[in-house]
């Protein structure tokens, strides 16, 4: 989870440098994952937005939004894969 060290100055976790070990590779990708519900939507912060959705509210409602169309012409499996990357 971020913390707000000052207004509008946000503090982020350093990126995440590959180690080449796939399963301490892959272990470090769902660390990043589960910080995805903690984390707040930035314009949400940067707005003064009272109770900001997080990163993981926004893409898992946007899944749901993009299975639920009823728009034949496009390819459901692949937006909602692209609402969740």
């Amino acid at each position: 989870m971020t913390e707000q060290s000052s207004p509008g100055k946000r503090v982020f976790p350093p990126l995440y440098v590959p180690t080449g070990d796939v399963d301490t590779d892959r272990l470090a990708f769902f660390h990043v994952l589960q910080r995805l519900k903690t984390q707040k939507r930035t314009g949400w912060i940067n707005r003064n937005i009272p109770n900001p959705e997080s990163i993981a509210d926004h893409m898992y409602r946007m899944a749901i939004l993009a299975m639920c169309t009823s728009d034949a012409s496009l390819d459901i499996p692949k937006r909602v894969l692209h609402c969740l990357l």
